[in-house]
C-alpha cells in the first residue's frame, strides 16, 4: 500500500518470499498454508446445470476464463486462440461483457482463423450460479501479469485444475501460491511460453485433467488450505504477535506463523 499506517500485509513464503521483503512497505505475515482464506461453510445452493444449458458442447474440453475481464490482454488472448487451434476438441469460454468487447475478442479469433463457435461467452450470474456452472469446465485459463485470487479460491473449491504463470509480483503470485501450496507445481509456468505448452498439452489430455481433478477432490479432505477452522486459528496467532509487539513499544517486524508442520491435516 505504501501507507506508513499500514504495518503488515498477510502473505506465505511463496506469494512474498523473503528476498522480495524490501519492495514492500509492508512487514510481511507469513502464513504456515496460504495467504488466502477458504470458507468451507458454504454450501452448494444451486444444483450444477448441465453444459448444454450453458451454451457448451456436451464433449468438448472446455477451456473456462473468469478473471475479471480487465485482467486480460492482448498477450494472453492470443496466446489462448492458439492454444484453441492446437487443441481441436478445445472451446474457450470465457467471460466478456456484451457488445464492443465480445465483437473485438470475435474480430481477434477471425484474424487468427479460430473459428467463432468454438467461443462461448459466460453471461454474469449470480454468485452461486456462478460457482455451480464451474464444474461444466475441465481446466481453467489464468490471467497474467494479474492472476486469479478469489477466483482461483472458487475454482479449486470446484475441483477445476488452474494453469497460471507465476509473476514477480504480488497480484501476478496468487494462483501459482494456492496451486504450489497444494502441491500442484507442475501446473504453474514461468512464462507466457511455458504456459501456452502447458495448457495446450493438458487441453489434449483428457486422462490428466481427470486425475487433476481427483487431486483436488481429494485435497478437499485432506488438505490444510481447506481448513477455515485452521486459518482462523493461525490468523489469530497473527494477531497476538502483532499486538504483543505493539505493548512492548517494539515496531512492526516481519512475523512467521509457521511454526507447525504445513502439511496434510
Amino acid at each position: 500500500m505504501g501507507a506508513a499506517y499500514v504495518d503488515y500485509l498477510i502473505a506465505d513464503r511463496r506469494i512474498l518470499p523473503d528476498e522480495h521483503r524490501s519492495y514492500y512497505a509492508e512487514q510481511p505475515v507469513w502464513m504456515p498454508v496460504s495467504f488466502q482464506p477458504f470458507d468451507n461453510r458454504r454450501a452448494a445452493t444451486v444444483p450444477a446445470p448441465a453444459r448444454t444449458a450453458l451454451g457448451l458442447a456436451e464433449h468438448a474440453v472446455v477451456l473456462a476464463a473468469f478473471n475479471d475481464p480487465a485482467k486480460l490482454t492482448p498477450e494472453v488472448y492470443a496466446a489462448w486462440l492458439r492454444i484453441l487451434k492446437a487443441a481441436p476438441e478445445a472451446t474457450l469460454w470465457l467471460l466478456a461483457p456484451d457488445g464492443a468487447p465480445r465483437r473485438r475478442l470475435l474480430a481477434l479469433a477471425d484474424a487468427s482463423r479460430v473459428a467463432r463457435r468454438r467461443i462461448v461467452f459466460a453471461d454474469p450470474v449470480g454468485y452461486a450460479e456462478h460457482r455451480a456452472r464451474l464444474g461444466a469446465a475441465d481446466l481453467f485459463l489464468d490471467t497474467s501479469p494479474f492472476s486469479a485470487g478469489a477466483t482461483a479460491n472458487d475454482v479449486l473449491a470446484a475441483a477445476l485444475p488452474v494453469v497460471t504463470i507465476e509473476g514477480p509480483a504480488f497480484a501476478g503470485r496468487m494462483a501459482a501460491s494456492l496451486l504450489r501450496g497444494l502441491g500442484l507445481d507442475e501446473l504453474v509456468a514461468s512464462d507466457l511460453a511455458g504456459y501456452e505448452i502447458l495448457a495446450g498439452a493438458l487441453a489434449r489430455d483428457r486422462a490428466r485433467l481427470a486425475a487433476l481433478r481427483s487431486h483436488l477432490v481429494a485435497a478437499q479432505v485432506t488438505h490444510p488450505y481447506f481448513r477455515s477452522d485452521r486459518y482462523c486459528r493461525d490468523l489469530e496467532s497473527a494477531y497476538v504477535a502483532m499486538v504483543a509487539r505493539q505493548r512492548a513499544g517494539l515496531g512492526p517486524a516481519p512475523l512467521d506463523v509457521g511454526a507447525r508442520d504445513t502439511g496434510a491435516a
